[in-house]
């Protein structure tokens, strides 16, 4: 794609994500992976993203969330 077709698609992906009222895994990497797209395109050197998330605070939010799909669900 052109780089502005690939700033379209960043920034249609960015605009659904802060839309959404509950944004989940796949729209944040579906952002993460066009905006590296982007970068690769401004920078002229392939770009990926890294984003660090500290296990125990990622384990009790996977607790929470399914303490809340499970209520959810009765």
């Amino acid at each position: 794609m052109s780089n502005i077709a690939n700033l379209r698609v960043f920034l249609e992906r960015a605009n659904a994500l802060v839309k959404k009222s509950q944004p989940d895994l796949h729209d944040l990497s579906a952002v993460c992976e066009s905006l590296a797209t982007v970068m690769t395109d401004i920078i002229g050197a392939e770009c990926r993203l890294v984003v660090k998330v500290d296990a125990k605070q990622l384990e009790k939010a996977i607790a929470i969330a399914e303490i809340a799909e499970k209520a959810g669900a009765q």
